[in-house]
Order: C-alpha cells, then sequence, then structure tokens
C-alpha cells in the first residue's frame, strides 16, 4: 500500500522515477476501485433508488477527476525510468481528447483511433518493462 500512498503523495511530481510497482499497485487498485463503484451503480439502477445512483454517480466523476493528474504523473515518471520522455503521455492525452468528440463515418477519425490504439500499445509495453540504469543527464518534461 505504500505504493498506492506515493501514488496520491506526487500528485504534481512529473520529475523523478516510478517503478512498475509504484505504476502497476496504484493503477491495479484504481481499477478495481472504479469497477466496484460501477457495479454498485449497475445494480442500482434497476431498482427505485435514484438518489443512490446520483450519488454513487457523483463519487465516480470525483475520483476519475482527482486521479487524471497523478496518473499522467505516474506514467512520465514511469517512462523516465526506463529513460524515456514523457512526450507519449501527453501525446496519448490529446489522442483521446480529440477522440472524445463525436465525428461518425469520418476518415479521419479512424485514422485518429488507429493512431491512439498504437500509442496506447507502446505505452502498455513501456509500462511494464523494467528500471533501466538512469543516464546522468535529467529527463526533461515534455521530450
Amino acid at each position: 500500500m505504500n505504493a498506492y500512498r506515493s501514488f496520491w503523495r506526487r500528485y504534481f511530481d512529473f520529475k523523478g522515477h516510478s517503478t512498475r510497482k509504484e505504476y502497476w499497485v496504484p493503477t491495479l487498485v484504481n481499477i478495481v476501485i472504479m469497477a466496484i463503484l460501477l457495479v454498485l451503480i449497475y445494480a442500482s439502477s434497476s431498482s427505485k433508488l435514484v438518489w443512490l445512483v446520483n450519488t454513487l454517480s457523483g463519487i465516480v466523476l470525483i475520483f476519475v477527476i482527482a486521479m487524471i493528474i497523478p496518473q499522467i504523473a505516474v506514467q512520465v515518471r514511469r517512462l523516465h525510468d526506463i529513460n524515456r520522455k514523457g512526450f507519449l503521455v501527453y501525446l496519448n492525452l490529446v489522442l483521446v481528447l480529440v477522440e472524445s468528440f463525436p465525428r461518425e463515418g469520418s476518415v479521419l477519425a479512424t485514422i485518429i483511433n488507429f493512431i491512439g490504439l498504437i500509442i496506447g500499445i507502446w505505452l502498455f509495453v513501456y509500462m511494464c518493462l523494467g528500471t533501466r540504469e538512469h543516464v546522468e543527464k535529467e529527463n526533461r518534461l515534455w521530450i
């Protein structure tokens, strides 16, 4: 649980390094928390407990918003740990934001989705790599 506490303590820390454990423990814990909340919302939606669905939906929204910055930060630190720059994380974030705009049937949307998929797979592989010997120069934030 130290890795999960570290995830929240290093909220705005985009410098330095994070091990695989420091990345995967909070990522998996957050996935489990979200899954539990979404199951509760789904189970409550079939009953007449509208107030519970609204409350749980609000909790999910707050949790997701609170989680965005530290998740990006830990991804950037994880890339630094394998001697890569954080640029891919930011590019992936931009693609996710662009993908959220509706453009049904657009060739451009298909291309953006494909590029996002490739970058997502690339990031997943990077997050699974072991720690590399760190170079002496400081990793820059954007490149």
